[in-house]
């Protein structure tokens, strides 16, 4: 298909510009995390402040769906499932065991609370937003979802079957409810986002699901519908199911905005003179973010309490905002090349010891 036509095609679209939506996802957290409200009494300012900051937590939807679609596509890659966990673990470890180091040592924690925070042990045991919660919870959805590849793949009807698994979902999350620490709802309202991801990368590699202008209207009622629900949700007054801003009317929001994102990034490219480069910079810069964006997320809560410490009282809100932003984005962008740079080496070594051992 041309890429003039590409829009028609929305899952294509999304693989497409996979890399731009995930560093606006990263960028969403960022700014839910580490933005300090400004309180900026002009026009519409404060309203659009406080309504984005604190949405910004539907990135983590995005992230879901996004991982689900990646998922469906890289499992086939590969010989054997361990090279498929392996590929996963190598992707997501470095990072997050770096990060849980950096945080122990500004607690004045040992070996026994890094071990504990590193494999996940304190996210089972206590809680799960003990620290960078994500990437355990990725981690377990990495090593169920082979075996939920498998059952999918060879249902009749794919979708069919994934609506089904959610409403099974829904049930035993309904009757385990009570039994169920309030913590890990923060992980378990969000399955259903994944699944849809799963569903969504197997519908783009066995069919071609088209749009119409028709579509792309349903999918912007879904996101203004969904925005004002997740909103009405984070202040308690509605709440579909089960009892959190973590819930289905979130989702909704999330795919939505994935779908969107997606089809503005063409647009943007698609823009012709000097403002259609300076667009196409932007989702060049946004797909840059996009390739760090776990290093992002599991650095900015460390270094921004660390920029905060320093800057606090020495500068307005605003500027410490900024260097934050700018700092967190630079710090990931090291933190990947160093990663890269430390794997690199540690297979050529592999490759040396494996080559004279031959």
């Amino acid at each position: 298909m041309k890429k003039n036509d590409l829009w028609r095609t929305p899952l294509e679209l999304v693989s497409c510009y996979r890399s731009a939506i995930m560093g606006a996802a990263a960028l969403m957290i960022l700014l839910y995390h580490c933005w300090i409200k400004q309180n900026l009494q002009l026009w519409i300012l404060p309203l659009v402040e406080a309504r984005l900051v604190a949405l910004g937590f539907i990135g983590v939807e995005m992230f879901l769906f996004l991982s689900g679609m990646g998922l469906t596509s890289a499992i086939d890659k590969y010989d054997s499932i361990w090279t498929f966990y392996a590929k996963r673990i190598r992707r997501m470890a470095p990072a997050y065991l770096f990060a849980v180091l950096l945080y122990t040592w500004r607690r004045g924690h040992g070996i026994k609370e890094y071990l504990m925070l590193a494999t996940g042990y304190v996210h089972v045991t206590e809680s799960i937003t003990a620290l960078l919660w994500y990437v355990p919870a990725a981690m377990i959805l990495y090593a169920v979802f082979p075996l939920y590849h498998r059952f999918l793949t060879r249902a009749k009807h794919e979708t069919v079957f994934t609506l089904n698994c959610i409403g099974v979902w829904m049930l035993l999350t309904l009757a385990f409810q009570d039994a169920v620490r309030s913590d890990l709802w923060v992980f378990l309202n969000r399955v259903p986002v994944f699944l849809l991801g799963v569903l969504a990368g197997r519908l783009r590699r066995t069919r071609q699901v088209t749009f119409s202008g028709a579509h792309w209207f349903g999918v912007v009622i879904a996101f203004v519908l969904g925005f004002e629900m997740t909103r009405m949700a984070a202040i308690g007054k509605i709440t579909l199911f089960p009892e959190a801003v973590y819930s289905l009317e979130a989702a909704m929001m999330g795919i939505a905005l994935v779908l969107l994102l997606a089809l503005l990034c063409w647009l943007m490219e698609a823009c012709a003179g000097l403002a259609g480069r300076a667009l196409r910079l932007c989702v060049a810069a946004l797909s840059q973010i996009g390739r760090f964006s776990l290093e992002l997320y599991c650095i900015h809560q460390w270094l921004n309490g660390e920029i905060y410490r320093c800057l606090d009282g020495r500068m307005s809100t605003l500027m410490i905002n900024a260097v934050t932003i700018l700092c967190n984005l630079l710090a990931a962008w090291l933190l990947l090349g160093a990663q890269n740079a430390l794997l690199k080496g540690i297979d050529n070594a592999a490759g040396a010891v494996r080559k004279k051992a031959s």
